[in-house]
C-alpha cells in the first residue's frame, strides 16, 4: 500500500458529516480499547508468555456478550467510516474485511479446540460478528 504513492480522493462527505464520521471513528477506537482491557493487551499482541498448563479463560461479558469477535467488528466499522475515501483506502478496506472474517473463523476453530463444549455453547448464545438487533434477555 505504501508503494502506491499517488492516490486520488474519491469522496469527502460535505459539511459536518466529515466531523461526525471522525467522531464515530474515535468512539470505535475507544470501544476497542475497552475490549482490549477485557482480554489484555499482552494477549492480543502475543507478547504474554505462554504457559502450557494454563487453561484459557473465555470472556463472555462486556464487548464479548454482544459479538464473539468485537475487535474485528470494530476494525471493519473503522475502515468503513473513514470520511476521506481514496482509491488506496478502498483497496485496503476490500482486503481487510475478508482478512478479518477469515481470521475470526480461524480463531473460532482454535477456541473450539481449546475450550470445547463451553465455546460451542457460547457460539449458540452470541452472534459471530454482526450484533443482533432484537436481543432478548433470558429470565434465568
Amino acid at each position: 500500500m505504501l508503494a502506491w504513492q499517488s492516490t486520488s480522493v474519491l469522496y469527502v462527505p460535505p459539511g459536518i458529516w466529515s466531523l461526525v464520521l471522525h467522531g464515530l471513528q474515535f468512539i470505535i477506537l475507544w470501544t476497542g480499547l475497552v475490549c482490549l482491557r477485557q482480554t489484555g493487551l499482552a494477549g492480543f499482541l502475543g507478547t504474554r508468555p505462554v504457559d502450557e498448563d494454563e487453561h484459557p479463560v473465555l470472556a463472555t461479558t462486556g464487548c464479548y456478550a454482544v459479538v464473539r469477535h468485537p475487535l474485528y467488528l470494530l476494525g471493519i466499522l473503522f475502515l468503513l467510516l473513514n470520511p476521506v475515501i481514496t482509491s488506496r483506502w478502498i483497496v485496503l478496506t476490500l482486503f481487510c474485511i475478508p482478512y478479518f472474517i477469515f481470521g475470526a473463523l480461524l480463531e473460532e476453530r482454535r477456541m473450539i479446540r481449546l475450550l470445547g463444549e463451553s465455546y460451542r455453547q457460547y457460539q449458540k448464545e452470541v452472534p459471530f460478528i454482526i450484533p443482533r438487533m432484537n436481543r432478548q434477555v433470558s429470565a434465568d
